[in-house]
């Protein structure tokens, strides 16, 4: 979802804390080459999580060293999709009507993320219609965490004009996908997570990379 769009979501959000927990409580080893990862993004009818719909999912697992698996889920919502939210991802009813809804598709996202750590760019927007979803079906929250990588990516590279996900790929000659769609979003976070990865004073354990992003987040009721 566009970040400037997103801007406007805020009064609507969720309230969501970063709990500090030991990091022996995360799964995997505490060496981010030993990590996997989820990068995940997701499309919506419109911009409150109390009252509108995920439309789409798209998920990324990967390692530092490679990809390993790309899976996106289309999702029927049963609702209209806002003129605004479809401008900026283009997904339409027609493209949507005939997939299956949120509560058949949550146990393949749970079984995709499970044992990962989780990466979203302005986290608090997905993780905050992801709850309501499982919130709104009677589903178990996930107990995974979610690194932002907005603040992560600031840190990273303070000299970029903006830090959304179409100003940094501009700044860092990322190429790929249209932007604002679950998949490609997702992708691009790879990528510019990769490219931090490699740079010089980048995190080397799970402790610091958590410190550059400023905390994580967890799903809370």
């Amino acid at each position: 979802m566009n970040l400037t769009l997103r801007v406007g979501v805020l009064v609507f959000l969720s309230v969501l804390t970063v709990r500090a927990e030991t990091i022996a409580s995360s799964p995997g080893t505490n060496k981010i080459a030993d990590l996997t990862f989820v990068s995940f993004d997701v499309e919506t009818t419109g911009l409150s999580p109390k009252t509108e719909r995920i439309i789409e999912y798209g998920a990324i697992k990967f390692t530092t060293s490679k990809t390993e698996e790309e899976k996106s889920w289309l999702i029927n919502p049963r609702r209209r999709i806002t003129a605004g939210a479809k401008k900026v991802h283009g997904i339409t009813h027609d493209m949507i009507k005939r997939e299956r809804i949120f509560r058949t598709v949550y146990p393949e996202i749970m079984s995709f993320i499970d044992g990962s750590v989780l990466l979203a760019h302005n986290a608090r927007f997905d993780i905050s219609f992801f709850t309501e979803e499982i919130k709104r079906n009677n589903k178990a929250l996930p107990e995974t965490m979610v690194i932002d990588t907005l603040p992560l990516f600031r840190q990273w590279f303070p000299d970029a004009p903006a830090h959304n996900l179409t100003t940094l790929a501009d700044y860092l000659g990322v190429s790929g996908g249209e932007f604002h769609r679950g998949m490609s979003d997702a992708a691009y976070v790879v990528k510019i997570f990769q490219i931090g990865m490699k740079r010089p004073g980048a995190p080397e354990t799970l402790d610091e990379l958590i410190q550059h992003a400023g905390g994580r987040y967890f799903f809370t009721p």
